[in-house]
């Protein structure tokens, strides 16, 4: 039988995005169905970071893996999770607070790794047959590093000058391709267009198509571990195309000529390549390749020119301004297997029921002073004062 459903957990003024060293605070109420028993009831923060990947198939199947964490509070709400406690039927709905590291890396998802973070109500039954009551919430982190505001990420403007000759395949003897471009800067944010300044030369006998394309490339890192393994870091890189930008045709021995010229707009949800620089073991960086499309075969199909490196930066922390990942970061109530969480050192009594600490008008709190800005408010059962 269900003992404790209707498990809500909401965060102050429904806030969804938080930066490194933020107070996650909300309510998590829950409904006890009636009086029963339990080790421990809990709210739990935890951050952390998976990757995965396999090589090979069947028997030459190989699987890398890797995994840190950023944060793991507990707050306690019943019990220490040794003894048992009663809890009274009743409708409960407690505070939490907690704080999130100075130096944790932005949420971030895809197939092979994810930085999640997540807020879960843990209870813990007594019993051989029982089994545990968990439900979670996710929340995202967003790096606040501001690209225009940072001196150190202001590098100017950046060329990209390139020129390639190859034979041409129908009339014979040699073409060449020339790019000279100039960006209006560095780094950007998303829903920035990338705008170029420069020229482009198309030396071929026959029209062609130049197009700039950005690349997100990520690298996964792991270990394979085993008895007969070295245990050695290893990595998977992976390209993605974010956005690309076709400009008009060039014709046979044109020179094109670009003033200003807004090409790609980055996507609204392209994820940080700053956001992950405290993450291990995911790496994420962004190039813009430099593309001149041959037509019809009379040239080479695809020539790849200079690459240029870029920095992608999602600007201020605002509450509720949505940036996801790579995949997208889901927002909702999720389900999450959880490591085994650490004891409390000392036993502590049950604390009254719903109707004495909510109903009653005489109930007051008091909570240790803050001596700096590292600590925070505890929210659990011990800092509390009950008359």
């Amino acid at each position: 039988m269900v003992k404790i459903e209707e498990i809500q957990i909401l965060f102050t003024d429904n806030k969804e995005i938080y930066c490194p060293g933020d107070d996650v605070t909300g309510t998590v109420s829950f409904h006890v169905v009636k009086p029963t028993k339990v080790y421990e009831i809990a709210v739990v923060m935890y951050g952390w970071c998976e990757t995965r990947w396999t090589v090979g198939s069947g028997d030459d199947e190989k699987v890398y893996k890797g995994k840190e964490e950023y944060c793991l509070e507990r707050i306690s709400l019943w019990g220490d999770g040794r003894q048992e406690t009663n809890v009274a039927e009743g409708i409960y709905q407690k505070p939490f607070r907690f704080r999130l590291p100075y130096e944790c890396p932005s949420s971030f998802k895809s197939k092979r790794g994810n930085v999640l973070y997540i807020v879960q109500f843990s209870c813990n039954f007594p019993g051989l047959l029982s089994s545990d009551k968990r439900s979670g919430k996710e929340i995202q982190v967003r790096d606040p590093v501001d690209v225009t505001e940072t001196a150190e990420l202001q590098h100017g403007q950046l060329q990209i000058k390139d020129e390639h000759t190859e034979k041409d395949c129908f009339f014979g003897g040699r073409t060449t391709f020339q790019v000279d471009l100039t960006l209006d800067k560095s780094t950007y944010a998303p829903g920035d267009f990338i705008h170029v300044n420069g020229q482009v030369f198309n030396g071929c006998n026959t029209h062609s198509e130049f197009s700039l394309v950005l690349i997100q490339q990520v690298t996964y890192f792991g270990r394979r571990k085993g008895i007969f393994t070295s245990g050695n870091v290893k990595s998977k890189d992976k390209r993605i195309v974010v956005s690309s930008w076709k400009a008009p045709k060039l014709l046979a021995q044109e020179r094109k000529r670009l003033q200003n010229e807004a090409t790609i707009l980055i996507p609204s949800n392209t994820p940080s390549s700053i956001g992950l620089r405290n993450c291990t073991l995911i790496d994420l960086e962004y190039h813009l390749d430099v593309q001149i499309v041959g037509v019809r075969g009379l040239c080479p199909p695809i020539l790849k020119l200079k690459r240029l490196p870029v920095v992608i930066s999602n600007g201020r922390c605002s509450g509720n301004a949505g940036v996801n990942a790579d995949i997208g970061v889901s927002l909702s109530t999720v389900e999450v297997n959880l490591p085994a969480l650490p004891h409390l050192t000392t036993a502590e009594a049950p604390p009254p029921s719903y109707d004495e600490v909510v109903v009653s008008r005489d109930f007051q709190t008091t909570a240790p002073t803050v001596a700096n800005n590292s600590q925070y408010y505890d929210w659990s059962q011990k800092a509390f004062t009950y008359s």
